[in-house]
């Protein structure tokens, strides 16, 4: 396989992944500045559990709050589980006294209010405040934004790799 292809293929992959980070996590980064200007309405919360996990055999742990809740838009009804779109930056899952504090917060069968975004009512969250830190979210977006870099190089690199070829004379 010439390097020509290779570079195309792995540029293809890095802007694939790029777009799909980079649209993604917008998205949610966008949610997240609209959120506090949307509507409200009164929800209850159906389920509320603290959970703990951990991976690579216990080297790292997460703490986090469960929390589901439903609630109703013109007559319509809803349920949901996002208590911010920033879940990781603004709840601090790597803190186990805060995902448990959210948890105690958010206990069943207690009243909240719910923001909703009115152009698509199944879409809200319980926090719609908070800084934007340097959370998974944010991480998620760069990485995002260098796959993009690093794809649009790869097929640039390959480009001129084909075009040096061409222009090289035959011994």
């Amino acid at each position: 396989m010439s390097d020509r292809v290779v570079f195309g293929i792995l540029g293809a992959v890095l802007i694939g992944l790029g777009v799909t980070f980079f649209i993604y996590e917008g998205l949610t980064i966008r949610r997240h500045y609209r959120a506090p200007e949307w509507p409200v309405t009164s929800g209850t919360i159906t389920y509320s559990s603290f959970e703990k996990s951990s991976w690579l055999v216990g080297l790292y742990s997460e703490s986090s709050a469960r929390v589901e809740y439903d609630y109703s838009v013109d007559g319509t009804k809803y349920a949901n589980n996002v208590i911010s779109f920033l879940a990781d930056d603004v709840t601090d899952t790597a803190n186990e006294s805060h995902a448990l504090g959210q948890a105690m917060a958010y206990s069943a069968f207690r009243r909240v209010t719910v923001h909703y975004d009115p152009a698509a009512p199944g879409t809200s969250c319980l926090i719609t405040s908070g800084p934007l830190r340097l959370g998974s979210t944010i991480l998620t977006f760069v990485v995002g934004l260098l796959f993009l870099a690093l794809g649009l190089l790869c097929a640039i690199f390959g480009v001129k790799k084909k075009e040096s070829a061409e222009a090289a004379p035959a011994i």
